[in-house]
């Protein structure tokens, strides 16, 4: 099993951030807020990063940024 993510690391902040400034959204009042501020039925860690470096050394295959995966997909949608 892989885990198969793009390279990079990003918050969920970082993430909503970059889909507004590709959707040119205007006026968009973005706050980053404390894990432990949003709740959830499971407990989340602060800092969870996925690493697809075993996908990399075993098969060879290098995934690109997210920033620049998510720059081609969203004028997709």
């Amino acid at each position: 099993i892989f885990h198969a993510t793009n390279a990079g690391v990003t918050s969920w902040h970082g993430f909503a951030q970059k889909i507004f400034e590709l959707a040119k959204a205007e006026q968009v009042d973005l706050m980053a807020i404390p894990t432990d501020s949003y709740p959830t039925p499971a407990p989340r860690p602060a800092y969870s990063v996925l690493n697809g470096g075993r996908l990399k050394r075993v098969v060879g295959v290098k995934m690109p940024d997210w920033q620049d995966a998510l720059t081609r997909c969203i004028p997709r949608l």
